[in-house]
């Protein structure tokens, strides 16, 4: 298994899901407030460390073993789909109109900056 073979399953293991869950995260979250869908994706984030802990500390696991046990409950559970669709939604409600293109650029720079080349 290759580095870059790893990060293509693991890529689309976690994120296969997120993206149907988005189409309805976005609904439940305008009728429901935000809170609940960003801490539900916080938890896929906080699974996703923890696990690759625990796989980093069993070095007779397959690194395949990343892919099932960190990242598809992560992606179950929403990850970084559901964060930023609801810090985007949240900036929206908080903003006024005049503030909203600052602010969304802002979060946009912060996400895209923690991103390798």
């Amino acid at each position: 298994l290759t580095v870059s073979d790893f990060h293509q399953w693991n890529n689309i293991a976690s994120h296969i899901v997120p993206i149907v869950l988005a189409l309805f995260f976005g609904n439940w979250s305008d009728r429901r407030g935000r809170k609940l869908p960003l801490i539900i994706g916080l938890m896929g984030k906080i699974v996703y460390s923890g696990m690759f802990v625990v796989n980093t500390l069993m070095p007779n696991w397959d690194v395949y073993m990343i892919i099932y046990t960190a990242s598809i409950p992560m992606g179950m559970l929403g990850g970084d789909v559901a964060i930023f669709a609801c810090c985007f939604a949240y900036i929206s409600d908080v903003s006024t109109t005049a503030r909203r293109t600052f602010r969304v650029t802002l979060l946009d720079v912060v996400y895209l900056s923690t991103m390798p080349t």
